[in-house]
């Protein structure tokens, strides 16, 4: 309020409200500072008051007067006629007026207290948080009707704010709006900047009364801004969030009908039930189309169209459209004719090809009665991402994530998932289904780690391919590659490369069949080793052949000597590794024979040596399998008259170029 240059009268209507929880009062107290100070409010002594109950409650209220604190309070006590439960929605506004407001420039400070309880015993008294400030302006201030002219643009356009005021001495005037201010003191009018989302804006008064005190008075408006940029922190969406595919925002020069005209709540026929998907619903102008008035939709930016869908009237026929054209744009300024559509049409239907931002109906003729418009239904090409609460679809190239993506059911590539190099794919488990039989594929253009830092302690990593597995490069394992029992390894080639001398190993607990199926036809399987091959058991079906110096056995050893005369000799023997035992006689002289034995689990291999006047020899030899018990025995056979003698050697042959005794 605004201090008179002669004593008016006042009038204060404050209202209290149960918000929440239901509450009993006993009263409730409201007290003017009353004298001729700058604190004060009004000199007089008293005033006249009333008060009006909704929402419940006993039914009505009593005021009483009385002076407090030297008579330099004013209290007016209000009680109602009985203490009965007040609930949510229950208000008391209290009417205070028949005073004259001092004429010292300053702040009153109004006292307010209730005396209430929450379950109608042990009533308090309570006073709202912060209490309730007057302030008194100079005389003739004044500040009000701050409008906007338009209360919607579009994105990235400027909006007008004209207000009036006294523009008085010692007062000045700023203009606030999102984090950003500017001083508006010598002007009613300011031109915003560019608009790209809705904003509010709060025109502030500070008026100097003296003492380094000040007093200061706002005014506050907003202007919407259609497809305005959004930055938030929080989004919570209930049905669809549509990036880039919406329905456009509809425009019109023919207003909009509300009915019935001043109903509480009214039922307004906006523009906006063109787009809103519901044919029950329906746009209805508040004037008679002229020629050249239009109706428009905006899709926010160039779009690629492919259909356009137009229900006209209401669902009676009534109110359908003048004879007018459907024109598109890409400025809102240059206009494409694209068809004509009669009047009293109530359906339209068009496919076309285009890319444009606005659509719009211009009527070419005048009618005598209102139009509606049930849906301006426009499909353009899906572009950005529309993200329901059970799809989530993204009509774009490119979908970067910088941080964590986290999926807690399937990925589904029909594409296939390429990771860019340098960077890493990192899985539990990448399963590659394949209930059709067709062939899947993971291509690997980088090295791929298996490392079992995801799995429990303990527990090797580990990749499983149920099918086939194809490794165009070379497949490392630095523990080695194990094979499951029963399972084949089928492969071209295998090099164990040794570039340091350190032994290479590829252990088979299996059978390994080396076949000729991949090699040109009549050129045989073979086996390459170019450093040493350790084989516990080798099993040849076919012939076995080596190229260049082979080595089987191993350096044989002579293992008994024996001369005969006169007497027969034995020894047993016991080796870790197979071979063969030669047994060698030599005889002297016409009667002399010597007999060479070799027994093994029972059997006999035995050879006669039968002298003569010339010398004579004969051998045995016998395979031995390792760690097999043998006998070797040598006999003189016949005597000699002097003049013949016999001898025996046996000799030990390993196989294989590592064997030893």
């Amino acid at each position: 309020m605004s201090t008179p240059s002669k004593d008016s009268p006042g009038e204060l209507h404050i209202t209290v409200e149960v918000k929440d929880a239901s509450v009993f009062c006993q009263s409730i107290t409201i007290r003017l500072p009353i004298g001729e100070e700058t604190e004060d409010l009004t000199a007089d002594k008293a005033v006249t008051f009333s008060s009006e109950e909704t929402g419940g409650g006993p039914g009505g209220w009593e005021g009483r007067l009385r002076l407090e604190d030297g008579d330099s309070v004013l209290a007016i006590t209000f009680t109602p006629f009985l203490v009965s439960r007040l609930d949510s929605g229950w208000k008391l506004t209290m009417r205070i007026a028949g005073f004259k407001v001092n004429q010292r420039e300053g702040s009153a400070v109004i006292g307010a207290t209730e005396r209430t309880s929450p379950t109608n015993g042990q009533f308090e008294d309570r006073s709202p948080v912060p209490p309730l400030r007057m302030d008194k302006f100079p005389d003739g201030f004044f500040m009000r009707n701050l409008m906007p002219d338009r209360i919607m643009v579009e994105n990235g356009e400027r909006v007008q704010l004209d207000w009036d005021t006294s523009r008085g001495p010692n007062t000045t005037y700023r203009m606030y709006w999102d984090r950003e201010s500017e001083p508006v003191s010598n002007t009613i009018k300011w031109l915003s900047p560019p608009l790209e989302r809705s904003t509010g804006f709060m025109l502030q008064a500070t008026v100097a009364i003296g003492n380094n005190r000040t007093l200061t008075h706002t005014l506050t408006t907003a202007v919407m801004v259609a497809n305005q940029d959004l930055t938030t922190r929080d989004v919570t969406v209930h049905r669809t969030l549509d990036i880039g595919n919406g329905p456009g925002t509809a425009t019109t020069n023919l207003g909009f009908t509300t009915v019935p005209a001043g109903a509480l709540p009214p039922v307004r026929y906006l523009p906006s039930n063109m787009t809103d998907g519901d044919r029950n619903t329906y746009y209805w102008s508040n004037l008679h189309p002229k020629t050249g008035d239009w109706v428009q939709i905006d899709l926010g930016s160039q779009r690629d169209i492919t259909d356009i869908d137009l229900c006209l009237g209401i669902d009676t026929g009534q109110y359908t459209l003048p004879t007018c054209t459907l024109e598109s744009s890409a400025d809102s300024t240059t206009w494409t004719h694209y068809d004509t559509i009669p009047a009293g049409r109530p359906e339209y239907c068009g496919t076309t090809a285009r890319t444009a931002r606005y659509l719009r109906l211009t009527m070419t003729n005048p009618q005598a009665y209102r139009i509606a418009i049930r849906s301006f239904d426009i499909t353009t090409t899906p572009r950005g991402a529309t993200i329901t609460p059970d799809s989530a679809t993204f009509h774009t190239g490119t979908v970067e994530i910088v941080g964590d993506l986290v999926v807690t059911g399937k990925v589904t590539c029909m594409d296939g998932v390429t990771i860019p190099s340098q960077k890493e794919l990192v899985v539990d488990t990448i399963r590659i289904p394949d209930p059709q039989g067709a062939r899947k594929h993971v291509v690997f253009n980088a090295p791929v780690w298996i490392e079992d830092g995801a799995l429990p302690a303990g527990t090797p990593a580990h990749l499983t391919v149920k099918g086939s597995a194809e490794v165009a490069n070379a497949l490392k394992a630095n523990d080695g590659i194990t094979i499951p029992s029963q399972k084949p390894l089928v492969v071209d080639t295998i090099r164990i490369p040794d570039p340091q001398g350190a032994r290479k190993h590829v252990v088979f607990n299996a059978p390994v069949w080396i076949e000729d199926g991949a090699l040109p036809a009549g050129t045989p399987a073979h086996l390459t080793v170019k450093g040493s091959a350790e084989v516990s058991g080798l099993a040849v079906k076919g012939p076995l052949s080596a190229e260049g110096p082979t080595r089987i056995l191993g350096t044989p050893v002579r293992i008994a000597s024996w001369d005969l005369r006169g007497t027969a000799k034995q020894e047993r023997f016991r080796y870790q590794t197979s071979g063969f035992v030669i047994g060698a006689g030599y005889a002297k002289g016409g009667r002399e024979r010597v007999r060479i034995t070799i027994l093994i689990g029972g059997q006999h291999f035995t050879d006669d040596v039968q002298g003569n006047e010339l010398t004579s020899n004969n051998t045995v030899m016998v395979a031995v399998a390792a760690a097999t018990e043998f006998t070797i025995k040598a006999e003189w056979m016949y005597g000699s008259t002097g003049a013949g003698w016999a001898t025996a050697n046996f000799y030990w042959v390993p196989i294989g170029s590592g064997a030893r005794m």
